[in-house]
This record gives structure tokens, C-alpha cells and sequence, in this order.
């Protein structure tokens, strides 16, 4: 206890904020990697770069904190006086932030989204119809849908004024806020 006596209130602030910091940020990095993405929760800011990208948050702002803390023990034992020491470490943060949102960004790029279905990919794709569909949208059927090898049922609604009955194929035209798809007969589209 000695050693940490002996240290100017400066030093002891840069040895608490990079020791905690350190801390955090490698159980946060190692929970990350097994699976529980706590500090995905981006603070709501205007500086976001891009819907992925995002400068604050949780992850960025400890990397900040962390080689903010390093920087201003280094720093202050090279003898600089306090307001350069600020400078150094605030910049240093702030490159490490810009670091870490970039690197987790580019990570995030990398994910596949798997078997997850976009009802917009299906705009333009004929399918079957499974329950009859109601005309003038007055009401929701089913159509049954194969795309890129993964089936599906699905609602549709048809803005046309004769019923689309069961066994028909329809072609998928737009899809409303609710995703329900609205589909045409393919009959329609022939004539």
C-alpha cells in the first residue's frame, strides 16, 4: 500500500480508470465472444456513422476509458505536466474508440443472417396458394412459398375483386407494413 500512497492524486485517477476499464472491457470482450453480446445496446446518438457503426457504445466507450487510463500513466511517468497528459490521453482514447466501433463493425459485417426470411425477397416470386384469398383485401389467406430452398407460409392478400382459390398460383407484387404479401393471380398477369 506504499506504492499507491506514494502517488500523486493524478497518477492514482489514471491507475483506477485503466485498471477498471481494463477489467471491464475483457469480461465484456470475453462474455462477447461466447455468446452474450452485453454493450451491443448502442447509445442512441446523431454521431452514428451507419446503422451498424456506432461511435458510443458500450464496448468503445471502455476501450476509451482504457487506453485513456495507460496513456496517462505513461504520460504522467515521462514527466509531462497535467493539461499534456489530458491531450495524449484523450486522443489515444478517442483512437481507440474509433477502433474498436470500426473492428466491431467490420465483425458484424461478417455474420451470415442465416435462415432468417425478408418477406421483400419474395417480391416477384410465384407461389402456391394454401387457403383461398379474399377479394378486394377483405380478408387473409395463405400461400405456401419455396425460396432458396426454405419453405413457407405465409398471409396474403389480393387487391383484385374475385376470390384466388385454393391450388392457384398467384406472384407476389408488394408487401403491406404488417408483412402480409400481396399477391396477384398469375392468370391475371397473362391476359
Amino acid at each position: 500500500m506504499d506504492w499507491w500512497n506514494a502517488l500523486g492524486w493524478q497518477m492514482q485517477f489514471f491507475w483506477v480508470i485503466s485498471i477498471v476499464s481494463s477489467i471491464l472491457f475483457l469480461v465484456q470482450l470475453a462474455l462477447n465472444f461466447i455468446g452474450h453480446d452485453i454493450g451491443a445496446e448502442d447509445i442512441n446518438t446523431d454521431f452514428e456513422i451507419a446503422a451498424d457503426f456506432s461511435i458510443f457504445s458500450v464496448r468503445s466507450m471502455l476501450a476509451f476509458a482504457a487506453l485513456f487510463g495507460w496513456t496517462g500513466i505513461v504520460l504522467m511517468n515521462k514527466g509531462y505536466s497535467l493539461p499534456i497528459v489530458m491531450l495524449g490521453a484523450t486522443f489515444a482514447g478517442a483512437v481507440a474508440m474509433l477502433s474498436i466501433a470500426y473492428l466491431f463493425y467490420l465483425f458484424f459485417k461478417l455474420q451470415d443472417r442465416g435462415s432468417v426470411f425478408d418477406p421483400y425477397d419474395a417480391i416477384g416470386h410465384a407461389a402456391d396458394v394454401y387457403l383461398t384469398i379474399p377479394p378486394n383485401q377483405q380478408g387473409v389467406g395463405k400461400i405456401h412459398l419455396t425460396l432458396e430452398g426454405n419453405f413457407q407460409e405465409l398471409d396474403a392478400i389480393t387487391p383484385h375483386n374475385q376470390p384466388i382459390p385454393t391450388g392457384q398460383k398467384i406472384r407476389i407484387i408488394s408487401v403491406q407494413a404488417d408483412n402480409i404479401l400481396v399477391v396477384e393471380p398469375l392468370l391475371a398477369l397473362e391476359t
